[in-house]
């Protein structure tokens, strides 16, 4: 496959697209970002609500936990009073309701009313983790948070936020 590129001097010129790809691919090439490790699911901790609760400290805004109430067999958002309220949590609430949906439509014999086990997971969303900086790096985290959106490049910053 040929690809048109603007070279520097802005005339265009032939590049091999595919070469560019299997370099791109290849353990040679460097592109000079870091890779993320995303903790496997044999590393995530045991965890409590009140766990996923306390990761709300760091949090300014675009934080909720979604928890799944067997009584009711319906999934609850919980959102901080303390957290201020701001256009970006249109896509914190799109996250909850997606996610919610996905869980409920992949893993139905895990959500079947009152049989079922209660479930609470920690989210963010945005695009970039709307977390007090003074606090990082955050080394107190139990709970693991999935973040919908940019995460930190260096994970020693935030350790259990999982990006999604």
């Amino acid at each position: 496959f040929l690809l048109n590129t603007i070279s520097d001097d802005k005339l265009m010129e032939d590049v091999d697209s595919e070469a560019i790809r299997n370099a791109a691919l290849s353990e040679e090439y460097d592109n000079g970002i870091d890779a993320i490790s995303v903790p496997k699911l044999g590393q995530l901790h045991p965890y409590t609500l009140l766990d996923a609760i306390r990761e709300a400290d760091i949090w300014s805004t675009t934080f909720a936990i979604i928890i799944y109430d067997p009584e009711r067999d319906t999934f609850v958002g919980l959102y901080s009073k303390t957290h201020r309220w701001d256009p970006s949590c249109r896509k914190l609430w799109t996250s909850v309701d997606t996610l919610a949906n996905m869980l409920r439509t992949v893993f139905p014999e895990r959500f079947q009313g009152s049989s079922s086990d209660e479930f609470a997971i920690a989210i963010g969303s945005g695009d970039y983790p709307e977390v007090k900086i003074s606090e990082l790096p955050y080394k107190d985290g139990v709970a693991p948070v999935l973040q919908f959106g940019s995460v930190f490049r260096d994970r020693s910053l935030y350790p259990n936020m999982i990006p999604m």
